[in-house]
């Protein structure tokens, strides 16, 4: 009933264009006729992500799988140099497809299909056409937070049982282990009154039990902080932690407790160099979950702090750290999470770590940060169309050196109504491509959203899943060896408007499979009903 004909339009410049009713569906065909040798298939499709990909759910501040985003919700996009809430349609599973695993410096991956597009500083550019080397926009700042309400104490005590609590004691009471006595302060207070109301006992060298009262006797009842663990799905292994849906859905004081806690517990401040006029500092999260690293990396970067994950292994697992390397960055970490008072961490960062970040100059950048070479030719043409050039702006073309930011500040200082301007406080950072490899095939997702285009998934931006812009999936269509005819294909608008569809206008891509051989039967060799057509044809069952 959904299948429709919609009528053909023309709209005031002439162009003609199909009219799809909201929610509908249709049959298009293409004006390519095609002959398909008997070594070669093909494949309609749309560009997908995995089920792993995780977008942020912007109406909650949640951060989830693709595959579990509502329909007509809100998503993170890029749009005129700034990240921020726009609506997105409805996803759609695309079933299997070949994906490939792409993997930056500052340690994001994500697996996609082999033509969804990157955003690069020319314009997007499909993954096929990336190599190592290629610099791809990743998130620089996310200003996105939840609304729903979460106790200090909750915040606070979230973070110091991840970071330094053993939370899976089948039979025994939950953990926690440090040798700073600030921090068992912490926990003791959080434990008991407003908190989940269990106390803290002692329990041999830097150990402490959560326990529902303090001796042995009267009447056995469940342990309160492993219900409330398990309120929260943490009572796992250290393997398995991460940061619980409430965090994300905080709000930003909540967030900023929960990190301060956490990093109170298993991050590290540190100096290198004695001289204090080349003093490095650093800001590091170590962790033997990849998942709780990758949480924990993408809730900096709502506080606009960038921060790199690296994988070092030991020598029997792996461990996860996330290193903050900007002064600005620790800067910013200091002044808006920063340590528990009177902490080992906190007192280091305010008598060591503080007055020397203060005298710095914090508009440098590392040289992880620039813009890529190719953004010379835009300051070229920028410089044109306003009737100068850079020489006389006082830059110095590098065709093979990156743009750095003072060289692009410089211009802007002179040419402030330079559309360029934008670049300069950008939510975005251009990361660079340090692997892509295959990752076989898995089931992906499309969604669409109408106005951006494009989305922030596993913190990179990319462009819309679905190839249309408005809400017009593509189904998948196959073309198989030695058929030949036009292809007709199904669209579908899920938008809750009409869609136009104009004539002539590219909504798909098809992508070719070459074989070593021919195959050893075709699609002519067993006559299919669908071999030679040259107009619309409907389902022949």
């Amino acid at each position: 009933e959904c299948l429709v004909e919609p009528p053909l339009r023309t709209a005031d410049d002439g162009s003609r264009y199909y009219l799809m009713p909201p929610q509908s569906y249709a049959l298009g065909i293409t004006v390519e006729t095609f002959k398909m040798p008997r070594n070669v298939t093909g494949i309609a499709m749309g560009k997908c992500l995995t089920r792993d990909a995780r977008i942020i759910d912007a109406a909650t501040g949640d951060v989830i799988s693709i595959a579990d985003f509502a329909a007509d919700g809100e998503v993170v996009a890029y749009k005129d140099g700034r990240l921020g809430k726009q609506g997105a349609l409805g996803v759609v599973s695309q079933g299997e497809k070949q994906v490939f695993v792409v993997k930056t410096r500052l340690g994001h991956t994500l697996k996609a299909t082999s033509n969804h597009p990157f955003l690069t500083v020319t314009g997007w550019r499909e993954l096929q056409e990336l190599s190592v080397g290629s610099r791809i926009a990743a998130a620089r700042n996310i200003p996105v937070f939840g609304r729903d309400e979460l106790p200090d104490w909750e915040a606070a005590m979230l973070g110091l049982m991840i970071a330094e609590g053993q939370c899976d004691t089948p039979g025994s009471s939950p953990c926690f282990t440090t040798a700073d006595e600030a921090l068992a302060d912490e926990a003791l207070r959080q434990c008991g009154g407003v908190g989940i109301g269990s106390v803290l006992t002692y329990n041999g060298r830097y150990g402490y039990r959560l326990a529902n009262r303090v001796g042995r006797g009267g009447i056995a009842t469940k342990n309160r902080a492993t219900q409330w663990l398990k309120g929260h799905r943490l009572n796992v292994g250290s393997l398995k932690k991460f940061v619980p849906p409430c965090v994300f859905r905080a709000p930003k004081r909540s967030v900023a407790l929960f990190l301060r806690a956490l990093f109170s517990g298993d991050g590290s401040i540190y100096s290198l160099n004695s001289n204090r006029a080349h003093l490095q500092v650093g800001l590091e999260y170590c962790s033997s979950s990849e998942r709780l690293a990758r949480d924990v990396q993408h809730l900096l970067l709502r506080f606009g702090i960038v921060s790199k994950l690296r994988e070092k292994w030991t020598l029997k697992s792996p461990t996860f750290i996330v290193q903050v390397l900007r002064s600005a960055d620790i800067k910013t970490f200091l002044d808006e999470i920063g340590f528990l008072p009177g902490s080992a961490k906190d007192l280091k960062a305010r008598n060591v770590i503080r007055p020397v970040l203060e005298t710095r100059q914090h508009n440098q950048r590392r040289l992880y940060d620039t813009i890529p070479a190719e953004f010379w030719t835009t300051l070229k043409a920028e410089a044109q169309a306003l009737h100068t050039t850079l020489y006389a702006s006082g830059l110095h073309v590098r065709n093979r050196k990156d743009v750095t930011y003072l060289e692009l500040q410089k211009f802007i200082a002179l040419y402030p109504e330079s559309k360029l301007a934008q670049h300069l406080e950008s939510d975005i950072i251009w990361d660079e491509v340090v692997s892509v490899e295959s990752g076989g095939v898995e089931e992906v997702f499309d969604i669409c959203v109408p106005q951006a285009q494009n989305f922030v998934a596993n913190n990179l931006i990319v462009h819309n899943s679905t190839y249309a812009r408005v809400g017009l999936l593509v189904n998948t269509t196959p073309l198989e060896a030695g058929w030949t005819g036009r292809l007709v294909v199904e669209l579908a608008n899920l938008a809750a408007l009409p869609l136009r569809v104009y004539v002539n206008e590219g909504i798909g891509q098809i992508v070719f499979f070459e074989s070593d051989e021919d195959c050893a039967v075709s699609y002519e060799d067993r006559g299919g009903k669908y071999q030679g057509q040259t107009g619309l044809t409907y389902s022949r069952l």
